[in-house]
């Protein structure tokens, strides 16, 4: 699945025909996706706690640009997500 490789990749990114590649994700044909950008999010430790994607309706040719953001704002995404599981254990 996408998921599945952006956590073993770390980044994955399809400008382009992600329905044709992926036949068998229903949401990719359901909502008419046609370009997928994704990333690993980790914690401050490097742990992998989750996965931050952008769907896309239609081709992207900037596919540089949304990755940049990506890799800006993973870092920060990753580190509340680890910060808010944490904080969730303590209080279990």
């Amino acid at each position: 699945t996408l998921g599945e490789i952006t956590l073993q990749e770390g980044e994955t990114w399809f400008s382009d025909r992600v329905q044709q590649l992926f036949p068998h994700a229903a949401v990719l044909q359901a909502w008419h996706i046609q370009a997928y950008a994704g990333i690993a999010l980790k914690s401050a430790q490097g742990e992998t706690v989750g996965i931050c994607s952008v769907l896309f309706k239609r081709p992207l040719t900037n596919m540089d640009k949304v990755m940049g953001l990506l890799r800006l704002l993973a870092p920060l995404a990753g580190r509340e997500l680890a910060r808010e599981r944490c904080e969730k254990d303590l209080d279990s």
